[in-house]
């Protein structure tokens, strides 16, 4: 039997403040998963997908 994958991306970020939810993609099969995950669990966020250096300054940028 098989088990179904997670779709859940390996990095994001959620910002409560401005109700986003920054996906870090590398390829189209994986947007679209990001994009119907970001859909299930943030259903009133919007879903933006960002580089990796993007996410890195993001990521810096909440610890502060």
């Amino acid at each position: 039997m098989k088990t179904k994958q997670s779709s859940e991306p390996q990095k994001y970020i959620v910002d409560d403040y401005t109700f986003t939810v920054s996906i870090v993609v590398s390829n189209f099969n994986g947007a679209m998963a990001a994009s119907h995950w970001c859909g299930r669990m943030y259903p009133n966020y919007q879903c933006q997908f960002v580089t990796d250096e993007r996410y890195q300054q993001l990521k810096k940028d909440l610890n502060k």
